[in-house]
């Protein structure tokens, strides 16, 4: 609840407002009783703890794991579709080039017989 500045307020418009406030705040404290109250019942209702234990029994069934497994490679290859359609490379354009390089350093170092520059990974 908000409160007034009572500054510049005349005394008998402070008193009233103080007592607005007053019967405000205990409205609110009421309401929250109620709905509390309220709320606790609702959660004790016969039907609603047979939903909740059907959906604690479809979850413990169905593993969540493969789910988001999927969901992140379905994550990750349209992220990637979309960096490569505004031009941007993505992780798995990296590794590829990456793995292009180190083939190309092999390469190199088995024609002159010496060692490469080794770049970081």
């Amino acid at each position: 609840m908000q409160t007034i500045k009572f500054k510049k307020m005349p005394k008998s418009v402070k008193k009233i407002v103080g007592q607005a406030q007053k019967r405000l705040t205990l409205l609110e404290g009421e309401a929250r009783n109620y709905l509390t109250g309220t709320y606790t019942k609702i959660k004790q209702y016969p039907s609603l703890r047979k939903i909740e234990d059907t959906f604690e029994d479809i979850t413990k069934q169905f593993a969540i794991k493969p789910i988001r497994k999927k969901v992140e490679k379905f994550s990750t290859d349209v992220s990637d579709k979309a960096f490569a359609s505004i031009g941007v490379a993505t992780k798995t354009d990296i590794k590829s080039i990456t793995r292009k390089i180190n083939l190309l350093r092999g390469e190199i170092k088995k024609f002159t017989g010496k060692k490469t520059i080794k770049t970081r990974k």
